[in-house]
């Protein structure tokens, strides 16, 4: 999942499914990814438009409808590219529930992200990368944030 989720120009619904999914299966990722927290407020729910890309929604639901449509496909690895940029406060703590949830579900989840914080919350490994070479991995509850901050700055702890 990138930074700018492609979303069409249709109803949440259809921006969730790509084909024939059970209104069961539709029902268990919109509650699992917590989009009926905001649906409710919206016009239509789950048949509102978003328009192109999405612009209609804030940057926390297009990431909502994107995790939602993960998880109905029941993906096992999830790759995030800095998956709260652009995000206020409040969506940022949103989705970063939801990718802890992923998480306790078993779903391997690869974070690309310069925000350490987030990296620590979320990771059980770091890799550093320098230059495009990895130099190190660290796992998180044997290492701090200084260390990490080290080893991106010279390449050492």
């Amino acid at each position: 999942m990138t930074q700018e989720v492609t979303l069409f120009n249709d109803t949440i619904e259809n921006n969730i499914i790509y084909g024939g999914h059970s209104n069961q299966e539709i029902t268990d990722a919109v509650k699992a990814s917590h989009i009926d927290e905001f649906i409710h407020d919206l016009p239509d729910g789950l048949q509102t438009k978003v328009g192109d890309q999405g612009i209609l929604l804030s940057g926390g639901q297009r990431q909502t409808i994107a995790i939602s449509r993960l998880l109905l496909q029941k993906v096992k690895l999830v790759i995030l590219d800095e998956p709260m940029a652009a995000l206020g406060v409040e969506e940022g703590r949103h989705v970063l529930k939801l990718i802890e949830k992923m998480k306790s579900n078993n779903i391997s989840i690869i974070v690309i992200s310069h925000n350490l914080e987030h990296v620590f919350k979320l990771a059980d490994r770091i890799a550093i990368m320098k230059n495009g070479e990895m130099i190190n991995i660290l796992n998180t509850s044997t290492t701090n944030r200084e260390s990490v901050v080290k080893l991106i700055t010279f390449g050492q702890t």
